[in-house]
């Protein structure tokens, strides 16, 4: 097994406290403005959607990436995604590789870059990404999936001795 960490680039950290910051500012503004009594219902409720909204994009965090044997695994907060590497054909570090993407669903920034987007160059793909800059590419027959390692030069070597293919140059 071989791990690769996730480190977070400062746009996601920014991102991410700013998004917090107004998620909390709204929860509070809520509970703390006066409101009629009929409303402490939709009080309630509008109170609760930015923590919520917190505690469900925390979820999805990506903490890192493992090679296990045929497996990318991909380490969440109290989960892991596993991606087999059998029909892995190609992977390549390419840190513009999600440049003028569109988020087609899923997370753009608030934690990290997770989801499916969608650009001109690779086309539609799943993201599980903390570093738009250190974007590796792994090709797949029918999907294409995007992750940031904090060494991508060497998680492309080992991820092609691990899956046996040639890896592509970054450029």
């Amino acid at each position: 097994m071989t791990h690769f960490r996730a480190p977070w680039s400062k746009s996601l950290l920014v991102a991410s406290m700013f998004a917090t910051l107004v998620c909390l500012g709204v929860s509070y503004a809520m509970w703390t403005l006066p409101m009629d009594a009929s409303l402490d219902q939709l009080r309630f409720w509008l109170a609760v959607l930015p923590l919520a909204i917190i505690l469900i994009c925390a979820l999805f965090t990506v903490r890192g990436y493992s090679i296990v044997s045929k497996y990318l695994v991909i380490d969440r907060l109290f989960w892991k995604t596993n991606v087999s590497l059998r029909e892995l054909q190609s992977v390549k570090f390419d840190s513009e590789a999600t440049r003028r993407s569109i988020r087609t669903f899923g997370n753009g920034g608030f934690f990290s870059f997770t989801g499916y987007f969608r650009n001109k160059e690779l086309g539609s793909y799943r993201a599980f990404m903390t570093d738009r800059r250190r974007a590796v590419v792994l090709r797949f027959p029918s999907s294409v999936i995007v992750i940031s390692p904090d060494r991508p030069e060497d998680f492309v070597s080992t991820i092609s001795q691990y899956a046996r293919v040639e890896p592509r140059p970054p450029y």
